[in-house]
């Protein structure tokens, strides 16, 4: 009997040992759980922790981007504001002295004809400042047209440099053009194609010193045509070649003290070759010239019906065109 007590004693003992172990052990998988749920709740913290540190971030990026673009646009009104009251200027001061003139006099018919001169030149530099901000304007919200046409490129490149003679012997430089060939056809739109070729050659006329020489070449293979405009002025810095396309940027502050101007001229090229499916870049060093290269493909795949043959006679629209592009740079 004792042996019997003793028996069912270890086993009641031994039952609520296991029975505690069970219970232990579901206590301890609840924790084990709970702690999962925890870790999963922490990472999920972290992770949202790590998404607010990068928008924020992200935010005091564009911030900052926002920022230096408000103060760029900034400085381009003060800019604009400034080239657009010189020529106002200019302009109002002629008028006034032609309407206090006596012309009873030969010489004051003379001294008019200078002052209608100046009236002028100051009424395309005033154009020319109008419709680059118009150009800015429309490529920012998109609505650029773009109406190309197959035509010798060669011609169209030609009568811009020789209509763009004239100004630069003011600064007795020498435009000098080269082509491969005296025929080279591409689809291209030529209004924007020749405000490319004017932009370029006023860029390169303005930094050339007196004296110094502009190199014009045109090229092409299979594919593409390319135009390169070359120049020995002050050159550009390797840190500033991307910085020069985007709007209402010049290469250096020395330089904007010396040439003034809105510095939109580059980002309208590129805008413009953009528009036609090309590239443009520069190759330059700081003191050593700069060279802006031009790559438009010949092709161009429109929606359109088709794209027309084009033979270039208008001279007077180059040259009206030429006056007003290069009416800003500065060469009296």
């Amino acid at each position: 009997m004792q042996n019997y007590y003793i028996t069912a004693g270890s086993l009641f003992v031994l039952t609520i040992m296991i029975l505690a172990l069970i219970i232990i052990k579901r206590y301890l998988l609840k924790i084990q759980q709970e702690i999962i749920i925890k870790n999963k709740l922490i990472e999920e913290y972290e992770a949202e922790i790590e998404r607010k540190s990068r928008a924020v971030e992200s935010l005091t990026c564009l911030y900052n981007e926002t920022v230096e673009s408000a103060k760029a646009k900034t400085n381009f009104f003060i800019d604009i504001t400034h080239e657009l009251k010189t020529p106002l200027n200019v302009i109002i001061s002629a008028l006034q002295l032609i309407e206090h003139k006596n012309l009873s006099e030969k010489n004051d018919y003379e001294k008019v004809k200078n002052l209608l001169k100046i009236i002028k030149s100051n009424s395309y530099s005033l154009m020319r400042l109008v419709n680059n901000v118009l150009d800015v304007a429309r490529s920012d919200s998109g609505c650029l047209e773009f109406n190309p046409v197959n035509c010798n490129i060669v011609a169209i490149t030609h009568n811009i440099v020789k209509s763009t003679a004239p100004y630069a012997e003011q600064k007795d430089i020498c435009l000098d053009f080269n082509s491969g060939c005296a025929e080279i056809y591409a689809d291209i739109d030529i209004e924007k194609y020749e405000k490319i070729v004017l932009n370029l050659l006023s860029n390169a006329v303005k930094y050339t010193k007196n004296g110094d020489k502009v190199s014009i070449s045109l090229s092409e293979n299979d594919e593409f045509v390319r135009l390169s405009v070359k120049d020995n002025g002050p050159g550009i810095p390797e840190n500033m070649h991307s910085a020069i396309f985007e709007k209402f940027r010049q290469s250096k502050e020395n330089l904007t003290k010396i040439h003034e101007g809105s510095g939109i001229g580059l980002s309208i090229v590129k805008s413009f070759v953009e528009l036609h499916n090309g590239i443009v870049r520069v190759v330059s060093k700081e003191n050593a010239g700069a060279e802006f290269i031009v790559e438009l493909p010949k092709k161009q795949y429109t929606n359109k019906a088709g794209i027309n043959n084009c033979i270039i006679n208008d001279t007077e629209h180059t040259a009206m065109l030429t006056a007003v592009e290069l009416s800003g740079t500065r060469l009296n």
